[in-house]
């Protein structure tokens, strides 16, 4: 069974971040395969908090992410583009 953000916390994070620019990743840390919030311009991410939400692989966190993403109408190259920006501090 694929591992999926509680819809109630999802709900939260959007209305938190109303206004900005910014995407679903997969992070990887020492514990664990997670998510984390890229918002665009931001240096680094925010990761999810390991009780909110932790995954057995990186790729069901990948799929997790790419899931959200794609319910917020994030497509992959604006994902990309806004995870680039949290790199080097643009978005372009």
């Amino acid at each position: 069974m694929t591992q999926q953000l509680p819809q109630e916390f999802l709900t939260d994070l959007i209305e938190l971040h109303t206004g900005k620019v910014w995407c679903f990743v997969s992070v990887i840390t020492k514990e664990r395969f997670g998510l984390g919030i890229a918002i665009a311009n931001e240096p680094g991410y925010y990761p999810i908090h390991i009780n909110r939400y932790n995954a057995t692989t990186f790729e069901i966190a990948a799929d997790e992410s790419d899931r959200l993403n794609t319910l917020r109408e994030i497509s992959e190259t604006e994902s990309a583009s806004i995870i680039g920006s949290t790199m080097r501090g643009e978005i372009k």
